[in-house]
């Protein structure tokens, strides 16, 4: 007969081992690798992108990779969606309705602002980075019309053309990378 083991339903097990606890999240429980990890597995858009016409797997972990080369605040930039390595990333329309997540997050946000060292509150020039970021990837990852100012943007940006191409594995390994040459 199989033991079974009691477990904590509060926490979160993450890849290293760490028991996360997202509605009392500690500073001291977030661990950059898990993050780098958890970020490369998920997709953005619910998964939702399109690359000439075949599906490709864009991941968090990207999307924070190019943010960091396009914000004032680069450090800010690569870690603005790590809450999302301890509660997935939810699309926008749901995580609007659902009151008690925004709060579960910026407690996340701030355990994670403490951790690494960073401003608190996120300066908003990190929120501007994101949306440029958004907007060079729905042109060419959701909406792909050719005749959009931003489409042809996105196409001749070679960071951001780099990033894309990267695999989940790459990817994990140049978060840790950028968050080494950011913090060196």
């Amino acid at each position: 007969m199989e033991r079974k083991l009691k477990r904590d339903k509060k926490h979160i097990q993450t890849a290293s081992g760490v028991k996360f606890y997202p509605f009392k999240p500690s500073s001291l429980d977030v661990v950059l690798e898990d993050g780098a990890q958890a970020l490369s597995l998920q997709c953005r858009y619910s998964g939702h992108t399109k690359w000439k016409d075949k599906m490709k797997h864009y991941s968090v972990a990207q999307h924070s990779l190019y943010v960091s080369y396009v914000c004032k605040y680069p450090l800010w930039g690569l870690l603005h969606d790590l809450t999302e390595a301890y509660c997935v990333d939810v699309p926008t329309p749901i995580k609007k309705r659902v009151p008690k997540f925004k709060e579960m997050e910026d407690k996340i946000e701030r355990a994670i602002a403490i951790r690494f060292n960073l401003e608190w509150p996120r300066p908003p020039e990190v929120k501007e980075a994101d949306i440029h970021a958004f907007n060079i990837e729905w042109a060419l990852l959701m909406g792909g019309d050719k005749r959009t100012k931003l489409y042809k943007q996105a196409i001749k940006d070679k960071v951001f053309l780099k990033i894309l191409n990267y695999s989940m594995e790459e990817t994990k390994d140049a978060f840790i990378k950028r968050y080494k040459e950011l913090t060196s």
